[in-house]
C-alpha cells in the first residue's frame, strides 16, 4: 500500500514541476482567448500552483506515514489524504481565480 501512496504523492509533485514549465497544463488556461491570457500573471500563477502541488504531495506522503505508524486503517488513510488533497486543490483554484489577474 505504501507504493500506491508513493505513486500518488509522486504524481502530485511531478505535476507541480510540470505546471511551472508548461503553464498550458493549468485547467482552463489553454482554452482562454489571447486577450484573457494576457490578463493573467502566468509566472506567479504557475509558481503558486507548483508550490501547492509539491507541498500537497509531500504532505500526503508524510500524513500517510504518520497515520500508518498509529495503525490507522489503510482505507481511512486514503480517504483522509484524498479529501485533504481535494480541499486544497479547490481552495487553490478559488484563490488563483481572485489573486492572479493583472
Amino acid at each position: 500500500m505504501f507504493t500506491i501512496q508513493l505513486v500518488f504523492s509522486g504524481i502530485l509533485i511531478l505535476c507541480g514541476y510540470l505546471v511551472k514549465v508548461f503553464p498550458n497544463l493549468i485547467a482552463g488556461y489553454n482554452s482562454l482567448s489571447d486577450d484573457e491570457k494576457n490578463r493573467i500573471d502566468v509566472p506567479k500563477l504557475s509558481g503558486f500552483l507548483r508550490k501547492v502541488l509539491v507541498w500537497s504531495g509531500i504532505f500526503t506522503l508524510m500524513n500517510y506515514l504518520i497515520l500508518d505508524y498509529f495503525n490507522i486503517q489503510i482505507a481511512l488513510i486514503f480517504s483522509i489524504n484524498s479529501g485533504l488533497t481535494l480541499l486544497l486543490l479547490i481552495f487553490s483554484a478559488i484563490y488563483s481565480k481572485s489573486n492572479f489577474l493583472r
